[in-house]
């Protein structure tokens, strides 16, 4: 269980403080004094630490503004007999007009260097009635060590004042370590005149009567809050809030952008809506690979399983399928590059643009045929069945040729000529047309 600080916030009208700013109370929390005036007031202290941020910082005073009266949003009754003090050495300290407690140095200002830390404390401090939140506000002018002007930072704390009989306390969890899935189980001590809140991620849920809560299914690390709420003025309530962090293994990661400068290893299901894979790198899947969406790279893509397209591949490069490369009715599959296909794929017509040019097929086809074909404005058109023994290449004017399908030979068009080798490669079931 860890305590939650009390709200904090930055003066956006003044510089950013130089120094690190906390603030505890004694009690913790404090308590409101009784209803009843006839009774004696409680007294409650403030503890101020403060470090430098980074380097040497030149501090010309400290002000702490309490507020004074009888108002929930008001800490103590009066401030005429608080005690005040500051742990550096040779400092004044009075109390202004305003409600501030000053501290000076002797000096025009003091350098406060890099692992020094300061204390202010304020005790005897007669805690008003109404249970509320009080605004403290800590002020430091000061500088970067030798540089510049001196300006006000100002950082300001809500420290709650709750009933006497208040209390909420060991928040836990259990087990602090689950796998990914697992279920947690939280319990905590609360008194009954407060409304409660259990928090965690986008959740918010109302646990006022409950002193337990299991959780299950939490698929990452995971900080719960329980936010205990109490007043006596609507409009300016008590809160305190309470946190228990839970670690998952192997947890899952959200994250905006990230970058890998080593290998990535992907074991199961893998989506995304858009994967680029730049020139002169690859992509390899060891498994089937399933796009319901575009898919573009820029350079070489290697699968020894299963692709599958639902919608539009684009390859920059070359493509190389050692197993089926399946494109559905819905889809097609465009190439500028080479085309490798090492074993049977259901694609039932592959059609080449051709646009200008001289096109012809390598010199590896089957038993060392070589083919060449001079195209202006016409289609050579390849059909192939799964399973067929023989592969036609013909124009649309009807010249036709067949060869021999090897298992494992290797098709392989580009361009010649014009184009200067960038052909396109339109793959659509048996049907379609392609212009």
């Amino acid at each position: 269980m860890a305590l939650v600080s009390p709200t904090r916030t930055t003066d956006t009208t003044a510089q950013e403080p130089l120094l690190n700013h906390a603030l505890t109370t004694s009690p913790d929390p404090i308590k409101a004094s009784p209803e009843n005036p006839a009774e004696p007031e409680v007294t409650g202290e403030l503890i101020i630490t403060l470090s430098p941020k980074f380097g040497p910082v030149d501090v010309e005073r400290f002000k702490v503004h309490v507020p004074a009266g009888a108002m929930a949003s008001e800490l103590a009754t009066n401030l005429s007999a608080a005690n005040a003090r500051i742990s550096l050495g040779g400092w004044a300290t009075r109390l202004n007009d305003s409600d501030e407690f000053e501290f000076i140095p002797t000096a025009t200002y003091e350098t406060i260097n890099p692992g020094t830390g300061i204390t202010i404390q304020i005790s005897q401090l007669p805690i008003s009635r109404k249970v509320g939140t009080a605004p403290i506000t800590v002020t430091e002018r000061s500088r970067e060590g030798g540089k510049g002007t001196f300006h006000n930072r100002a950082t300001t704390f809500n420290i709650g004042k709750f009933p006497a009989d208040f209390y909420m306390r060991d928040f836990n969890a259990d087990p602090l370590v689950i796998n990914n899935g697992g279920e947690v189980t939280l319990t905590w001590e609360r008194s009954t005149n407060a409304t409660y809140e259990l928090l965690y991620g986008d959740t918010s849920l109302n646990v006022t009567n409950e002193t337990t809560r299991k959780i299950t299914n939490v698929k990452s690390d995971t900080t719960f809050y329980l936010r205990g709420t109490t007043s006596s003025d609507p409009n300016n309530p008590a809160t305190r809030t309470l946190s228990a962090q839970v670690t998952v293994l192997q947890p899952d990661i959200e994250v905006r952008n990230l970058t890998v400068h080593g290998t990535t290893q992907l074991i199961g299901d893998t989506q995304t809506n858009n994967l680029r894979i730049s020139a002169g790198h690859t992509l390899t899947a060891d498994g089937p690979t399933v796009t319901n969406g575009t898919f573009t790279a820029n350079g070489p893509i290697d699968t020894n399983e299963t692709l599958t397209a639902h919608g539009l591949i684009l390859a920059k490069a070359s493509l190389a399928a050692s197993s089926d490369f399946v494109v559905e009715a819905s889809g097609k599959a465009v190439f500028k590059g080479s085309v490798g296909l090492f074993n049977t794929y259901a694609v039932e017509k592959l059609t080449v643009p051709i646009g200008g040019g001289s096109w012809r097929s390598p010199s590896h086809w089957p038993d060392g045929m070589a083919l060449v074909h001079n195209l202006t404005d016409s289609q050579l058109v390849a059909n192939v069945s799964t399973g067929a023994d023989s592969y036609t290449m013909y124009l649309q004017s009807g010249e036709k040729t067949t060869f021999p399908l090897a298992r494992h030979h290797t098709l392989s068009l580009r361009g010649q000529g014009g184009i200067g080798g960038d052909c396109q490669v339109f793959m659509i079931p048996l049907g379609d047309s392609e212009g």
